[in-house]
């Protein structure tokens, strides 16, 4: 396949150039398994969503990785704890890629114990 620059949305090695994650993607992995918590921030076109979903694929064996995506929320869920965990809830998909194996109830109550 003829690959192409890309500057519009998520990079997908197989179809874009992109400079190679492999050593990011570690550390970032090492952190996880170290129970640290991490925080990705740079600006416009520097590859946050292409890491964050290729953690995705790397991760989703061995951990149960929830990706929430926030937009179209507003702010309102960011002014208050008490308001967040519902509304990051409803903004998880509900399938079968993303659920623990066994019992699974998409509810505010189930994402406390999750992160508690």
């Amino acid at each position: 396949m003829h690959r192409t620059f890309n500057v519009t949305r998520s990079c997908n090695p197989q179809r874009h150039f992109m400079v190679d994650l492999s050593g990011k993607v570690a550390r970032v992995r090492k952190l996880i398994e170290q129970g640290d918590y991490f925080a990705i921030n740079r600006p416009r076109q520097y590859g946050k969503t292409t890491m964050l979903f290729e953690l995705l694929r790397r991760l989703s064996a061995g951990y149960l990785v929830l990706p929430p995506s926030f937009e179209g929320i507003g702010g309102d869920p960011f002014e208050s704890e008490e308001i967040f965990p519902s509304a990051a809830w409803r903004s998880w998909p509900n399938d079968s890629n993303t659920a623990p194996q066994g019992s699974w109830t998409k509810s505010p109550e189930t994402l406390q114990r999750l992160i508690a």
